[in-house]
């Protein structure tokens, strides 16, 4: 698989702790602007981490994980937390 981002600012993705993609400069948001070479998950949890740099205003971003013929994975469980000492 591979992974997959878009932000309207530089951001920088993780997989399992090892840096996959970074985008850099001040952009807007475009779909699978930045595409990671191809990654193999792990059986059981993996861990997809990001920085995203908000440069003034609103930010967002956009991530998914593509297999090997570019289309979006499917039947994936997704859980989102924030990290433990963010605060």
């Amino acid at each position: 698989m591979r992974l997959a981002i878009g932000s309207n600012a530089s951001s920088v993705w993780w997989v399992n702790g090892q840096e996959v993609i970074g985008i850099y400069d001040d952009r807007q948001t475009v779909i699978d602007d930045g595409v990671s070479r191809r990654l193999t998950l792990k059986k059981g949890p993996n861990i997809v981490r990001g920085a995203i740099v908000n440069g003034g205003g609103a930010t967002d971003f956009c991530v998914r994980f593509l297999d090997a013929d570019e289309k979006p994975l499917q039947r994936y469980v997704l859980t989102l937390a924030e990290p433990k000492n963010a605060r």
